[in-house]
């Protein structure tokens, strides 16, 4: 009987030695081979992106966001406020900003594209690029105060999202 036990015990071993090896040289492979190749996948991933999402991802930031309702000579508004801050080392020409005004489940129910910087030849009233470390104080009506609709009524107080959905680079 403890023949029978000893001989199981070294069949289970040596299977488990000869399982082992060809794991280790199966995922070895792999992971030589998954290093190997990742400068081009790198590669491939960086040419399908544009920089500026990474700049808009890494070197903008919005902050101290608030929305209130205003009741405007157009109706009832939802005023937005909030600042934007160039944190990168390149001077922005253009940033448009997506305003979605949300419900009380944080639902988008409302959309609206904004232009935060913006330079302009013709107009004197741009605000102009933001540079390096700058700042700007942006305050904006939603919908825009020249449209006679009503925001939804739906909206919840104060529940509003901001996405950047273009940036421009000076030359």
């Amino acid at each position: 009987m403890k023949k029978g036990i000893l001989i199981g015990l070294v069949v289970s071993w040596v299977f488990g030695v000869i399982c082992g090896y060809f794991l280790f040289f199966i995922f070895a492979g792999a992971l030589w081979h998954g290093e190997r190749n990742t400068p081009q996948v790198e590669k491939h991933i960086q040419d399908k992106v544009d920089p500026a999402v990474f700049y808009a991802n890494d070197s903008v930031l919005i902050y101290e966001v608030s929305a209130e309702m205003t009741k405007t000579t157009f109706g009832k508004k939802t005023h937005i406020k909030y600042k934007i801050r160039n944190i990168g080392n390149r001077t922005l020409t253009l940033v448009k900003i997506k305003i979605y005004l949300l419900d009380n489940q944080d639902k988008a129910i409302y959309e609206m594209e904004h232009s935060a910087i913006w330079t302009s030849d013709l107009f004197s009233d741009a605000p102009g690029p933001l540079k390096p470390n700058y700042i700007r104080s942006i305050s904006t009506f939603v919908p825009n105060a020249l449209e006679v609709e009503d925001c939804p009524t739906e909206w919840t107080g104060g529940k509003v999202k901001l996405q950047i959905t273009e940036i421009k680079f000076d030359k």
